[in-house]
């Protein structure tokens, strides 16, 4: 009787720490699959942020090359005639008054 008993305080405790060590487990498990969950959507912002950038930066490109530089074109162009039109009228004045 003694004995049966001190055989199922056993069981019961090589029981209770194999549960023990299966939560430990199924814990450990968990965490480690939240942990993969949070770095995939941390490269998956990673990777959208850069997306973003280079597309930004590809417009602004574009922006530059299609608007800026005829815009700046156009004002050396005009700065050009300006002081063509300045020149010929000095000329001509220093002309009429000889």
């Amino acid at each position: 009787i003694v004995t049966t008993k001190i055989h199922d305080a056993i069981n019961k405790a090589k029981q209770s720490i194999q549960e023990g060590e299966r939560a430990y487990r199924e814990s450990g498990m968990q965490y480690r699959n939240q942990v993969r969950q949070i770095e995939t959507k941390n490269t998956e912002i990673a990777s959208g942020v850069h997306s973003t950038v280079d597309k930004v930066s590809k417009t602004a490109s574009t922006i530059e090359q299609n608007v800026l530089d005829p815009v700046v074109e156009l004002g050396a162009l005009v700065r050009g005639v300006e002081r063509g039109i300045r020149t010929m009228l000095r000329r001509d004045r220093g002309r009429i008054g000889s």
